[in-house]
């Protein structure tokens, strides 16, 4: 059906004895579930390079329905909403800064007239070496460079993102005080750190259904 080799991760959704699911590079296909006898498809026509920003293959996991509408999030950061009954698309909207390595895997949610959908990038927008520093043992260099690492970017060239788009200088220092005061113990600090900085790979944005 999908006419691809590619990965195929959706979750569908069955509605009045339609069966949505999506397929790779954010393709649409609309069901009878009874048959199987295809009734639409859609393609959002994803530019080829757009696959090198996702990190786990150019996959979709899903769409959300509304009041008529299917809602589908695509790999190069569009919203585009569809109409049930034939698939031809009623509005779409940018969601991601084209310019940016972003992209939309996860399936929408609707809630109370608004569609919630997050995004991926940190996992490739941020490289290290390899290596996963462990941040309590981090050299007297680097916290007497705590701001211009974090903020200012200075180390960017070896994979450190700059946060000054997330964080003020205030939350900069916080986060350098719980480094220090946690340093050369309690188990578990990065994977809490991790948790934390993880609300910025995937960040949700709510958009008018209809």
């Amino acid at each position: 059906m999908t006419g691809t080799k590619r990965g195929l991760e959706s979750t569908p959704l069955v509605i009045d004895g339609v069966l949505y699911a999506t397929g790779s590079w954010s393709r649409v296909y609309a069901l009878d579930a009874a048959s199987g006898r295809e009734l639409w498809r859609f393609d959002p026509e994803v530019p080829g390079w757009k696959g090198r920003n996702v990190c786990c293959d150019v996959v979709n996991r899903g769409v959300a329905a509304w009041k008529g509408r299917i809602y589908l999030g695509t790999i190069d950061g569009r919203l585009i909403a569809l109409d049930a009954a034939t698939g031809k698309p009623d509005w779409e909207v940018q969601t991601t800064d084209p310019g940016q390595p972003y992209s939309i895997t996860g399936a929408p949610r609707v809630v109370k007239g608004r569609v919630i959908i997050g995004n991926g990038g940190a996992d490739l927008g941020v490289r290290s070496s390899g290596l996963y520093p462990d941040l309590r043992k981090s050299s007297r260099a680097v916290h007497d460079s705590w701001n211009e690492i974090v903020l200012g970017g200075s180390l960017q060239a070896g994979g450190m993102a700059s946060f000054a788009d997330h964080l003020t200088g205030k939350q900069a220092q916080q986060i350098h005080a719980y480094v220090l005061a946690r340093s050369h113990h309690e188990p578990g600090l990065l994977e809490r750190a991790a948790r934390w900085i993880g609300r910025y790979a995937c960040i949700p944005v709510a958009w008018a259904a209809d």
